[in-house]
């Protein structure tokens, strides 16, 4: 048995892991007042768009890891996350 899942699970928990960092802890910090401000709207919603593009960002990299140490044949998607 190689040790490469055991990494590639290492690595899909902490994806997870920083993802519900990020969506929950981050989202009460950063969401309301981003939302609550006086800045136009186009730059106050395309930040509000790239803040869920990170959040989605974070639950494929987690998923990718996952299924790379799932199916090893599937080493690419490990690569993608990695790059990502």
């Amino acid at each position: 048995m190689t040790t490469a899942p055991l990494w590639l699970w290492i690595s899909a928990g902490l994806a997870g892991f920083i993802c519900l960092i990020h969506i929950f802890a981050g989202g009460r910090e950063s969401v309301p007042p981003l939302l609550s401000s006086d800045m136009e709207s186009l730059p106050k919603y395309t930040n509000y768009y790239c803040w869920h593009l990170v959040s989605l960002t974070l639950a494929a990299m987690a998923a990718a890891y996952a299924f790379a140490a799932a199916y090893p044949s599937a080493w690419e998607l490990a690569v993608a996350a990695t790059l990502l």
